[in-house]
């Protein structure tokens, strides 16, 4: 209970941390979003886009590593602490090229001592604003990338990790919840779900 306690409490960190990101940028940010049956263009996510040159001061703690349970990642912190957060990004990528973000990820390592890792879940093909938003979706699946990041958390499982979390903001709160409904995650907290259904909720372990 401990554990699962104190994942919780550095997830509902980064939900925070995000929230301000997004407002600081100008991107969505605020209050959550209710549940959306389905994709839409006028999704707040889409309408408020968050700047991706945000400057950022400072060096970043960690590396990008390729190949990470199949997946390339930001991955930062203390990896044999035995505990690791696994944060899923928004349509836009926000965590994985957004260094303004990525900090965010350093932040929660450092005071959580965690070991954080940031998935590019969309092969380097986020959404952008000249792409046609049903289409693109089309292949980019949250629910898809929730059967991607399994193998990236039984790596971290061989690696000592045994208490994992998730943090989904967005479209990665679908990712998160898809995660929950299995036996793979001890917490996870979304920020701004999208795509994510009332059935979802109720289906969680």
């Amino acid at each position: 209970m401990g554990s699962s306690s104190s994942l919780t409490r550095c997830l509902l960190v980064v939900t925070v941390a995000v929230v301000l990101v997004s407002a600081e940028s100008g991107g969505a940010g605020g209050g959550l979003v209710a549940p959306s049956p389905s994709p839409s263009r006028s999704h707040t996510c889409l309408e408020n886009p968050p700047n991706m040159t945000e400057a950022t001061g400072g060096e970043l703690a960690g590396e990008v590593v390729q190949d990470y349970g199949g997946l390339d990642a930001y991955v930062t912190g203390h990896r044999h602490s035995g505990r690791a957060i696994v944060l899923a990004s928004d349509y836009y990528v926000l965590f994985f090229h957004f260094p303004f973000a990525r900090k965010i990820a350093d932040k929660v390592a450092y005071h959580g001592a965690y070991y954080v890792v940031v998935p590019d879940l969309m092969h380097r093909d986020p959404y952008t604003d000249d792409k046609q938003f049903e289409e693109w979706i089309k292949s980019h699946s949250p629910v898809e990338a929730a059967e991607e990041t399994k193998p990236l958390i039984a790596e971290l499982r061989k690696e000592g990790i045994s208490s994992i979390g998730v943090g989904g903001y967005c479209w990665g709160a679908k990712v998160a919840v898809e995660l929950s409904k299995t036996n793979q995650t001890l917490a996870i907290v979304i920020s701004h779900p999208a795509l994510v259904v009332v059935d979802d909720m109720n289906s969680t372990k």
